[in-house]
């Protein structure tokens, strides 16, 4: 399952200052040098304002070594003493002849460097709208056996989706059982979608800190599946509550995820599998 690989490199840098606000990163296509654009109008990349940005991060393109000329990667650098979120915006180039602004997610440790797991095609745009915000709830994170059974966790989530801390008790669960009990707080493909869409997610040794984009955040454990006991640790299974239907015997998707890779819900998995289940409201 590990065909999908989250490969990190690395980008150029240029020089923020900690206190500015709504910035714009351009480098000149003919120059390695950069130079910084005030927003004073307000811009808005998912949303979300660039007068919430705090400053205090450098971001840089980097060489994709497989097409040295086109692909860039960004590396971000936090410069604070706090974890922070950025929400980016670049211009790719596409196969039509156009550019098509693109956005991105990528959350940091106080004074982390961390490189997005893929390239951005900016041969001839080297342009970057970033929103750097504080992650006041990050902890939280790495506390969870203190946090309430019953607690759901606001990931700021376009469908105002809320999810559960914790996975449900008795650990695993078949399709038909994870539905007959929990009926329409059983998240759908759909749910884990804008999940995997709408946060950031960053392997934490034993499953995914999942950040949204107000700083809460949940933890997904790797749990295994109740057939293969050594998966616990290496990957994580989840039930969703939609079933495949295409072709017979298709069974129900689920997403899976490994340190290197998170699923795309192209599969499913029979439904007498045993699986993990996190509940939504």
């Amino acid at each position: 399952m590990k065909n999908l690989l989250f490969t990190l490199a690395v980008l150029m840098c240029v020089s923020i200052n900690a206190n500015a606000q709504n910035i714009i990163v351009q480098q000149n296509n003919n120059s390695s040098s950069t130079s910084t654009v005030q927003d004073n109008k307000g811009y808005f990349i998912n949303g979300i304002s660039t007068k919430e940005d705090i400053g205090g991060v450098d971001v840089e393109f980097v060489d994709d070594p497989e097409n040295y000329y086109a692909n860039k990667y960004l590396k971000f650098t936090n410069y604070h003493n706090f974890p922070v979120t950025i929400i980016f915006e670049v211009e790719d180039y596409q196969r039509g002849g156009y550019y098509e602004k693109v956005t991105g997610r990528i959350t940091l440790r106080a004074n982390e460097t961390k490189t997005t797991p893929n390239p951005y095609n900016v041969a001839k745009s080297r342009h970057c709208v970033m929103i750097v915000r504080r992650i006041e709830s990050a902890a939280n994170a790495t506390t969870q056996s203190t946090i309430s059974n019953s607690e759901y966790v606001d990931l700021g989530l376009p469908s105002g989706t809320l999810w559960k801390t914790k996975n449900e008790k008795g650990f695993y669960y078949t399709w038909e059982e994870a539905v007959d009990q929990f009926g329409d707080k059983l998240p759908s493909k759909q749910h884990f979608l804008e999940l995997k869409a709408f946060c950031d997610w960053t392997w934490n040794g034993n499953g995914y800190l999942i950040i949204g984009s107000n700083g809460n955040s949940i933890v997904l454990p790797a749990t295994g599946m109740g057939q293969i006991k050594e998966s616990v640790g290496e990957g994580g299974y989840y039930w969703t509550s939609t079933r495949r239907t295409d072709w017979e015997g298709a069974g129900a998707y689920l997403l899976w995820f490994t340190k290197d890779e998170i699923s795309s819900f192209n599969g499913s998995f029979s439904t007498d599998c045993q699986l993990s289940v996190r509940l939504i409201k």
